[in-house]
Order: C-alpha cells, then sequence, then structure tokens
C-alpha cells in the first residue's frame, strides 16, 4: 500500500511541476514579447519621426529651390 501511495504522490507531483513550469514559461514568453513589442514600436516611432523631419526638410529645399526660379 505505501508503494502504491508513493507511486501515486509520485505522478501528483510531476503533473503539478508540469503544471507549474508551463505557468511559469508562459508568463516569461509573455514578459519577453513586451519587451520586444515596446522595443519593436519604439523603433518604429523613432523611424517615423526621422522620417517625418526629412520629409520637412526634403520640403523645405523644394520651397527654397522654387522661390530661388522665381
Amino acid at each position: 500500500m505505501n508503494e502504491v501511495n508513493e507511486e501515486v504522490l509520485s505522478e501528483v507531483n510531476e503533473e503539478v511541476l508540469s503544471e507549474v513550469i508551463e505557468e511559469m514559461l508562459s508568463e516569461v514568453i509573455e514578459e519577453v514579447l513586451s519587451e520586444v513589442n515596446e522595443e519593436v514600436l519604439s523603433k518604429i516611432t523613432e523611424i517615423i519621426k526621422k522620417r517625418h523631419f526629412l520629409s520637412a526638410c526634403n520640403d523645405e529645399k523644394l520651397e527654397y529651390k522654387m522661390a530661388r526660379r522665381n
């Protein structure tokens, strides 16, 4: 009877441990993805700002050239 109890406990412990590990991995994956998403969003925002700046510079150059022609 004692062996049966130990075997059942061992199986239960493995199952519980498996569930705990799965939950922990899920949390870690969520956290990593969140950080990656924030970094990607930051890079995209930076690129958009640079493009707006370059576009504004090009607009000013074009206005300057047009003014010089007239």
